[in-house]
């Protein structure tokens, strides 16, 4: 079964509505989000940057683009219904498969965006789609993705509440797959800020993380941002411009290697020290 046999905007409904309270509740959340992770931005883009939404739904996020005077904008889906939302608002959207539309264009992109997309697609075609991404991009362009987060500890509601979604990621499968493309250089991030108490209750699952795995400074939040770069240039100067976003769950991970190295010292050591005081007492 593949995803254009469906109607997604039965899922999408869930999330977004095609109404004005929406239409701008969806464009501000946008407007917010770009400029959290400087996705782009007159310090490393132009307003004239050819930038491509891959699955745009009803173009929320190139709306927002264009709020913020971008204008070359392009979007593709396979979602009629959203589509034909989305061409409401005068969007240079099609209703295509990524894959063949990107084969088909001449001209390179210097933005792509796949927002929560990537984790709709069969897993076969995750690799090729990326690989064309890469090709498509001009030398100084740039890929954004957002997909499910493994390592959260609420991942499964994300992976499994659409029926669509075929896996989730971690930090190294989604740079295992950036790389097969061709991708050198990216960076990860968590989406947002999360509220002291959502990270009180986290703490639990950064220290067993730690303890299982050795994974320090663990993203959590329910989806993982990924920013990867045509360019080592084009990401030192992203990295210059962009705050980091970090969210301490309060693990003191200098005292757990602390008390690491001391148990291994003591298991070295203490056997032959209880033997050697077992000879005396003999």
């Amino acid at each position: 079964m593949k995803n254009d046999d469906f109607d997604y905007s039965y899922q999408y409904q869930n999330w977004h509505q095609d109404t004005e309270e929406s239409l701008n509740h969806d464009i501000e959340s946008s407007i917010r989000f770009i400029k959290r992770h400087n996705l782009i931005s007159n310090e490393w883009g132009g307003k004239e940057d050819r930038i491509l939404e891959i699955g745009c739904g009803m173009g929320r996020f190139l709306l927002a683009l264009r709020t913020l005077g971008f204008s070359n904008l392009t979007g593709v889906d396979i979602d009629k219904k959203q589509i034909e939302v989305a061409q409401k608002n005068n969007l240079e959207v099609y209703l295509d498969d990524a894959a063949k539309f990107l084969e088909e264009q001449n001209a390179s992109f210097d933005y792509i965006y796949m927002l929560d997309i990537l984790e709709h697609i069969e897993k076969e075609k995750q690799l090729p789609l990326l690989r064309m991404c890469y090709q498509k991009l001009s030398k100084s362009g740039v890929l954004a993705l957002q997909v499910p987060n493994a390592l959260s500890p609420s991942f499964t509601y994300f992976r499994y509440d659409d029926f669509t979604h075929v896996t989730s990621y971690t930090e190294h499968s989604i740079s295992f797959l950036l790389r097969n493309a061709g991708f050198e250089h990216f960076v990860h991030r968590p989406t947002g800020q999360e509220s002291k108490n959502v990270r009180q209750k986290k703490k639990y699952f950064a220290e067993l993380l730690f303890a299982e795995f050795g994974i320090k400074r663990p993203i959590l939040t329910p989806n993982i941002l990924t920013i990867a770069f045509k360019s080592e240039e084009l990401k030192e100067s992203w990295e210059k411009a962009t705050p980091p976003l970090v969210n301490d769950y309060g693990v003191k991970y200098e005292s757990w290697e602390l008390k690491r190295r001391l148990k291994k010292i003591i298991g070295k050591f203490l056997p032959a020290v209880l033997k050697e005081m077992i000879r005396k007492i003999r």
